[in-house]
């Protein structure tokens, strides 16, 4: 109950101060210029996007199968997997719809949730890796004299690569501390399964991916732009943009990054002369053009089929029972 009740007070809380950033913006922007900035290319350039979202997601799809193991679940079922993630994650506050890729994974194809849960914390290592020499670069091309910053942030990204084989001692460490026997085993064998990608390399193939993912990702902000007449950023201008965006579309506000997405592009596009009333249109119709093939998939798989959620809450919710009868 007292679990219930903090996330209650936490999720409250973050709608407490979106609002107040909303007003806080309201005071200082004229809603009657945003509405004429709301100009017909920008639904062409959401709609332009989609071939692109959609290469980003088969990219995905690849890595998340890798990563999982290629024999252990077939690509419809992974990609299936991701898209409802990423739809409900429109719902689902604080990334917890990436729980919802262990479930339909172990419905589906009977993928172990060990194994599920080592692929997605993978995934967002190597999203992390990604985004910070992505980072990096998007510095070293917007400012003439990085300085000392930009040295230290290449070290760091080497360094995690490098770390990478350390993971099993690190992950052994942590389990030592966890309070309770059936989550120490279910951690440990989350870890058997993080060990065996590193050991097998699978992880570099699975970098690999994540950069096609990343760069095709780029590619659709980047295409934005150039379709609603922002041509003039360019593609320095596109990366220093896109890694804002990310940054911002992480930060656990609201589901789907709402309102920090569009705060990072409005930011983002003011270094480039634009103004708050122009910016806001052109990050509403760019986020929305990147979330609408996702939330569609996931609206149809929620209707048409299960995502395992109920299995494996039955599941848990016995053996903890049975933990307790004995």
């Amino acid at each position: 109950m007292s679990s219930t009740l903090t996330n209650w007070r936490s999720a409250l809380f973050r709608l407490a101060l979106f609002a107040l950033l909303v007003a806080l913006l309201l005071r200082q922007v004229d809603l009657s210029l945003v509405l004429n900035y709301f100009r017909p290319d920008l639904l062409v350039a959401a709609t332009a996007i989609q071939p692109l979202v959609a290469v980003s997601f088969l990219f995905g799809a690849l890595r998340l199968r890798l990563l999982v193991g290629p024999d252990s679940a077939r690509f419809t079922t992974v990609l299936n997997a991701l898209l409802l993630s990423s739809g409900m994650n429109l719902l689902l506050p604080g990334r917890l719809s990436e729980v919802l890729k262990v479930t339909y994974l172990r419905d589906h194809d009977g993928v172990a949730a060990s194994a599920g849960l080592a692929a997605v914390f993978l995934e967002r290592l190597t999203d992390i890796i990604i985004l910070g020499i992505l980072a990096v670069a998007s510095i070293w091309l917007a400012l003439a004299d990085p300085g000392p910053g930009f040295v230290v942030l290449m070290i760091a990204a080497v360094a995690t690569l490098l770390a990478l084989p350390l993971l099993e001692m690190i992950v052994s460490a942590a389990v030592r501390i966890i309070p309770g026997a059936w989550l120490r085993e279910m951690v440990m064998r989350v870890n058997t399964q993080l060990v065996a990608r590193v050991k097998d390399r699978t992880i570099y193939g699975a970098l690999g991916y994540g950069a096609c993912l990343w760069l095709s990702s780029l590619a659709n902000v980047y295409l934005f732009l150039h379709i609603s007449g922002n041509a003039s950023i360019g593609i320095s201008g596109a990366l220093v943009i896109f890694v804002l965006s990310m940054v911002g579309g992480a930060i656990p506000a609201l589901p789907g990054g709402f309102g920090t997405y569009e705060a990072a592009v409005v930011f983002a596009l003011k270094g480039y002369g634009y103004s708050v009333e122009e910016a806001i249109p052109i990050a509403l119709a760019m986020h929305a053009g990147q979330l609408f093939l996702s939330s569609v998939a996931a609206a149809w798989i929620v209707v048409t089929e299960t995502t395992g959620v109920r299995s494996l809450t039955s599941q848990i919710t016995a053996v903890l029972r049975s933990r307790q009868d004995s």
